[in-house]
Order: structure tokens, then C-alpha cells, then sequence
């Protein structure tokens, strides 16, 4: 018999979890969309009444210990055989059942519906692709995109946006981890605004993409250009 993480492996715990389940329903049909009637309403009608006192009948033949013999187990084996299916689709109306909260499923002896997580998409490796105008106004307007795609505004699946490393280009540092300056932008054209007096001054910048859990991936070429 296939087992699922859900259903306990002795006689005694799956009997009193379906008791558990059915007492929890029976008492909440009304409000998880069981009303007599209905599709759902009808099929737990018959669960109840033709499906599980089989079982229920076998079990408290079977409990007995001083009376258990090989007919009477046999025939709690091929109870349970034949109710295992039936019990497989309640449980999954109920996990389904978008009336059926996760504390109701606690109510009714069952686990929680696990949580299904995504795993992080990582930091794209190769840099930005760019393209930098400078414009009137002492702005300067950089153009990124992926390197796989010639413009647009999109970024590669995942990345948030991109890091924008930069100095003046008079500055000692080399590394553009030394650059003093950064900007963060999540919508190509990121514009970088410059003081007047700032006109006619290089500067150095870098790019990189960052993801949404903020990793960065590598560095682009150094570009320099001239504050308009």
C-alpha cells in the first residue's frame, strides 16, 4: 500500500485520524462548502454512511486483543485496503478545498500544507551592457541593458536593478571599490545629475547587476566620460 507523509502507518493511528478528520467535518460541513446537496455535499454523504463503518466495523472486531485471530485480521487488512483509496480523495478534497485553512487542517489531524519556496535566482555574471550620453544640464544618461539584447529596458530574469560605482577622474583610486561615489537604479536611463561647477570634469564608472536578495555580480569595463 503506498504510504503519503500525511497517513500514520499503524491500524490504531489511521482509524483515530479518520475519526478526528470526520468529527472536525461533520460539525464544520456548512462553512467548507459540504452542504448536503451539493456535489461535495453528496460525496461526504456517502463517505459517511457507505464508506466508512466497513471499516469501523472491522476495527472494533480487530481491537479486541484477546479475540484477534488470522480471519479477524485478515479481514481489518482488507478493510482497510478497500477504505485506503476513498480516504487518499477526502484528504485531498480537504488539502484542496480553498475553504480549508491550514489551522483547520491542524484541526483535523493533519499536517499543514507545506510551503513551497522558489530558489533564489542568482546574480547574473555578465555585466551590464551600456551606453552613456551626455547631455545639456550637467546630467549624464546611461543606457543598460543585458549584453544579450541591443537596448530596450529589460533586465535579466532575477536582477533588480544595477549598482553605478563612480569618481571624478582626478581621484587616486584605481579599484572601483575605492570609487566614492554610487548610485542605484531599477529602470534604464539612470541619470546621473552634476553641480555646474562640475562641467567639463571626467569621470569613471562601473556597472553591475544586483540581484533581489542584493548579490552583485562582476564589475563592467571602467568608461570615462566628460560632465557637460
Amino acid at each position: 500500500m503506498k504510504r503519503n507523509s500525511w497517513l500514520p502507518v499503524g491500524i490504531d493511528d489511521i482509524v483515530q485520524q479518520v475519526l478526528k478528520a470526520m468529527d472536525w467535518v461533520v460539525n464544520h460541513r456548512q462553512e467548507i462548502g459540504l452542504a448536503g446537496g451539493t456535489p461535495l455535499g453528496i460525496w461526504f454523504d456517502d463517505y459517511e454512511s457507505v464508506v466508512i463503518p466497513p471499516l469501523l466495523a472491522a476495527y472494533e472486531r480487530w481491537r479486541v486483543k484477546e479475540e484477534r485471530n488470522a480471519r479477524i485480521s485478515q479481514a481489518m487488512r482488507t478493510a482497510m485496503k478497500e477504505f485506503i483509496p476513498h480516504y487518499r480523495k477526502f484528504h485531498h478534497l480537504m488539502v484542496s478545498n480553498p475553504l480549508v485553512t491550514d489551522e483547520y487542517l491542524l484541526a483535523m489531524g493533519y499536517s499543514a500544507r507545506p510551503v513551497h519556496k522558489c530558489p533564489p535566482t542568482p546574480v547574473a555574471m555578465e555585466p551590464p551592457v551600456f551606453k552613456v550620453l551626455a547631455r545639456v544640464g550637467h546630467c549624464i544618461h546611461i543606457n543598460y541593458y543585458p549584453f544579450n539584447l541591443r537596448g530596450g529596458r529589460a533586465k535579466p530574469a532575477g536582477q533588480h536593478g544595477v549598482e553605478i560605482l563612480w569618481d571624478y577622474a582626478e581621484a587616486e583610486a584605481s579599484d572601483p571599490e575605492q570609487f566614492t561615489h554610487s548610485f542605484f537604479n531599477t529602470a534604464s536611463p539612470a541619470v546621473l545629475i552634476f553641480p555646474a561647477g562640475d562641467a567639463g570634469r571626467k569621470v569613471r564608472l562601473v556597472l553591475r547587476w544586483e540581484n533581489k536578495r542584493g548579490k552583485k555580480g562582476p564589475f563592467s569595463n571602467v568608461y570615462n566620460c566628460v560632465v557637460p
